[in-house]
């Protein structure tokens, strides 16, 4: 099973998660790069099983980064791949705070990803972080339970 990680991260806190899912990933055997999202060659997809994105969300949206990365991909390049999205935010109400995972998971699906799990946040206390409590665990635990769909 190979699973690629894509993130961008301002304070860390995204890319901890992005670590900590990888990390239960791996102790369940599979193989997990680890990227900066404007890292990864896009057109070079073969053999992964799994595309996560996880992005801060920045102004109620998905930092331009991400946006910009992913709307000039072609409509197919995920076509066959199982994806899922992942933000860190303020922990409040989601009409307030936005969600960088729920905009990507939508680019994700145009462009032929097939999503296995909804979009999924994890919370920061501050601006700049840190996490609350409970939520590092909170990303092991997903990344545990993602084998079982490849």
């Amino acid at each position: 099973m190979k699973i690629l990680i894509a993130y961008d991260s301002y304070f860390k806190n995204t890319r901890i998660i992005a670590d900590a899912i990888a990390e239960s990933l791996e102790r369940s055997g599979a193989q997990v790069i680890r990227e900066r999202i404007y890292q990864i060659d896009f057109a070079n997809l073969m053999n992964i099983d799994l595309l996560v994105i996880g992005a801060p969300t920045h102004n109620q949206n998905m930092p331009l980064p991400i946006k910009s990365v992913l709307k000039r991909l072609p409509k197919s390049t995920l076509n066959g791949i199982k994806t899922l999205s992942f933000d860190t935010r303020y922990k409040m109400n989601v009409k307030k705070s936005g969600s960088a995972s729920i905009r990507i998971n939508k680019l994700l699906k145009k462009i032929g990803g097939q999503v296995i799990m909804p979009p999924t946040s994890f919370f920061v206390q501050d601006r700049r972080g840190p996490l609350f409590p409970g939520e590092i665990e909170r990303a092991q635990q997903l990344g545990a339970s993602l084998i079982q769909f490849l």
